[in-house]
This record gives structure tokens, C-alpha cells and sequence, in this order.
């Protein structure tokens, strides 16, 4: 009876000892042997430190250090300066204030396609495109941002700084405590 309720016992125990003993085989030996990644090869681009370089450089209100720090320390340095060319060359906004919020965004080409979609709406008109660089900085998805906010001024007509505050906010809307919430389900 002892050896039948030891078998049992093993059965239950041997199909998730299996299960981590494969996971434990997959498991490097060393976590030290990896090599250590470098910018170039996680992005795939190899120059994107010289092209950035080159893009920043042709703006005057650019200063050297400035150019050097971005390109240097940014994750993507050619995602960052394209965001920069792509705002200036789109928007009324300087190629300064696109700097300041293309680095400081995890999203650079979204940032720039957001501020230039949103600048259309309204001719490029300074109060809404200067706007619209603060926004789609903020917003964590800038091109769902983008396609709210010209949704909103497109099929309503309503003001695109109005379109601009509802897209961007952000709270928690429960359905059993907000009943002006639609539901959707």
C-alpha cells in the first residue's frame, strides 16, 4: 500500500518536474558570456550618428554642443533628426522646439508625423501647430493622437484645440460609475 501511494505521488509531481527541468536546459549557463549590444547593431542602422549629424547641422538656431548631445545620447539618432527636418520643414515651428520634443519622446516619427497632420487642419495656423507639438509630445501614441484629433475636427467641426483636450485625455472611464460613457459592448 506504502509503494503504491509513493507512485502516485511521484506521477503528480513528474509531469512539472519535467516541464522545468526543460526550461532549465534552455537557460544560458553563464549570463555573463552574452556580448554586449551596441547601438548599431540593435538598430541597423550603422551611420546614424554621421546622419544626424549632417541633418542638425544645417539648422542655424542649432548650436554645436546641441547637435553633438542629441545625436550622441539619442537611442535613434536619425529617427530624432528626421523628426526634426520633417517638423521644420512641415510646420511654422523651429527647428529648435522640434529638437526638444523629438528627443524626449520615445516616438520621434510618430511626434512628427502627428505634428504635421494635426498643423494641416487648420492652415498651419502658429496657435494650433505650436499646440500640437506639446500634445503629440505628451501623447504615448502619437498617430492614434493624430487620427483623433483630425477625426473629431473633420466629421464634428468642432475647435481643434477642443479636439486636441478630448483626444489626449487620459482618465479612466468606468461604465457603471460614468453613464455618460457610452458603452461599446
Amino acid at each position: 500500500m506504502t509503494s503504491q501511494k509513493f507512485s502516485q505521488s511521484l506521477r503528480k509531481i513528474a509531469r512539472p518536474l519535467s516541464v522545468l527541468g526543460a526550461i532549465a536546459l534552455a537557460l544560458p549557463t553563464s549570463l555573463g558570456t552574452a556580448e554586449p549590444a551596441r547601438a548599431e547593431t540593435i538598430i541597423g542602422i550603422p551611420h546614424d550618428v554621421r546622419r544626424c549629424v549632417q541633418r542638425l547641422n544645417n539648422y542655424t538656431d542649432l548650436t554645436p554642443e546641441l547637435i553633438a548631445n542629441t545625436c550622441a545620447y539619442s537611442w535613434d539618432a536619425n529617427a530624432v533628426s528626421r523628426c526634426v527636418q520633417t517638423i521644420e520643414r512641415h510646420t511654422s515651428i523651429s527647428a529648435r522646439n522640434a529638437l526638444d520634443a523629438c528627443r524626449k519622446t520615445r516616438r520621434p516619427k510618430g511626434v512628427s508625423r502627428c505634428v504635421r497632420e494635426i498643423s494641416q487642419i487648420d492652415g498651419n495656423s502658429q496657435r494650433i501647430t505650436e499646440a500640437s507639438l506639446g500634445y503629440c509630445h505628451r501623447s504615448l501614441l502619437p498617430q492614434r493622437f493624430a487620427d483623433c484629433t483630425t477625426a473629431l475636427v473633420n466629421q464634428l467641426e468642432i475647435d481643434p484645440a477642443e479636439a486636441m483636450d478630448t483626444c489626449i485625455d487620459g482618465r479612466d472611464r468606468p461604465r457603471d460609475l460614468y453613464p455618460g460613457y457610452p458603452q461599446v459592448f
